[in-house]
């Protein structure tokens, strides 16, 4: 049965990349010499890219199916294999149709041509249906049980008056969410609408007494700390994912207690969903794993997905130092590199929603190392081994 065999080549392949064994490679290309399974072919790629056979990937991406090819991921890397085998021209063309895409591989694009990434904020006017919609008694009752702090419900008279939403109607809700400053439904509103370019709505600055001033006391960036409670709750002071982890930042309980005690801050019960508390936790938190990883945000914003302790056996296993795009989009695991994208894209958004024009990444970061021995003292049990609290919040920026 060809589909069992399908099914079978692709878990065992799976098992393969997760591992990091030497000779996935060539066992991809011996089991699926044609790349007929997409899964496997782009895999192939990557691995072909980590290994520098720059050749070799620029030819397996052209097998790529056509939607895959026009992909903003696949045509950077394309980019990246003509740069890599002496083609400039052509390397310089492809990055610079990039460039002005407000994504992750639009801002590495823009970096490599040293640009400025394209940060264009556009709203859309309000029409007639703000008023109808604001009026429809679903969203009147979603409003008044939010207003009252009771969250659960207004989720459901929410969600049950946006099931019939069109594209644009889901625009509209958005704008009104945010009126009312309930940030997660517009994030997530904006996310189904017909209109995407609206910074605002999709990267509001809540919270700004508690962010602002305890990213000047623990010494890290506002805007990381921005981009990280944006992607881990999407603003939600309520927010407990399926792994426990709690409130904006989703923070696990035991590394709450570990981060208090070694920051000597106090911690009750329910401190967690605390908007002050959780943020001043999170961020100490967030200066603990940067210390670790040597000020590296690319590294610790990966421990605070994945956990420090599983992010340093990557870097024991890691035989050679890798340019920092390429560790990431070899990491074999699908949350954590599409969370680090995520939040490196976010933090170049909020850092000029506040006034300071950013790199996506630091000159020091540029090059990710192994490492043959601990780093700093370990911190903490994993932070999160936890799923991100929705899925809408991974589609960003």
């Amino acid at each position: 049965d060809s589909d069992k065999h399908k099914q079978i080549r692709q878990r065992i392949g799976r098992q393969l990349i997760a591992s990091s064994h030497p000779k996935t490679l060539n066992w991809l290309l011996t089991n699926d010499p044609n790349g007929e399974d997409n899964f496997l072919l782009e895999w192939r790629i990557l691995l072909a890219i980590k290994s520098e056979q720059w050749d070799r990937a620029s030819r397996w991406i052209q097998l790529l199916p056509s939607s895959a090819k026009k992909s903003s991921r696949w045509r950077y890397w394309l980019a990246r294999s003509y740069q890599q085998r002496g083609q400039r021209t052509k390397s310089v063309m492809l990055l610079a149709s990039l460039a002005s895409k407000r994504d992750y591989y639009g801002f590495m694009a823009a970096q490599r041509l040293g640009l400025k990434p394209s940060l264009i904020n556009t709203s859309q006017p309000h029409n007639s249906d703000l008023n109808s919609l604001a009026n429809s008694e679903s969203l009147q009752r979603a409003k008044a049980f939010y207003q009252l702090g009771k969250l659960v419900p207004a989720r459901r008279e929410w969600h049950s008056a946006s099931q019939s939403f069109t594209r644009e109607q889901h625009f509209v809700a958005s704008t009104l969410a945010d009126q009312w400053g309930w940030h997660q439904q517009a994030i997530l509103a904006s996310t189904k609408g017909s209109f995407k370019e609206d910074l605002d709505l999709r990267f509001p600055l809540p919270f700004q007494k508690n962010i602002l001033p305890t990213a000047e006391k623990v010494n890290i960036d506002a805007d990381w700390i921005y981009a990280i409670t944006r992607q881990e709750s999407a603003f939600a002071t309520d927010a407990l994912s399926s792994a426990g982890a709690k409130g904006l930042m989703q923070l696990m309980p035991r590394t709450a207690k570990q981060v208090a005690r070694k920051a000597r801050i106090s911690l009750s019960r329910n401190d967690l969903y605390k908007a002050d508390k959780n943020i001043l936790l999170g961020s100490h938190y967030l200066q603990q794993l940067l210390t670790t990883f040597d000020g590296n945000r690319i590294l610790a914003t990966a421990a605070y997905n994945a956990g420090p302790h599983r992010v340093k056996r990557w870097l024991k296993k890691q035989p050679k130092q890798l340019s920092y795009d390429i560790w990431i989009d070899t990491l074999p695991y699908y949350e954590t590199r599409n969370y680090i994208k995520n939040v490196l894209a976010s933090s170049v958004i909020y850092s000029h929603k506040l006034g300071k024009e950013k790199r996506l990444v630091n000159a020091h970061e540029l090059r990710i190392s192994p490492t043959k021995k601990p780093s700093a003292t370990p911190i903490i049990a994993m932070a999160s081994n936890k799923p991100s609290i929705t899925e809408n919040t991974k589609k960003l920026p």
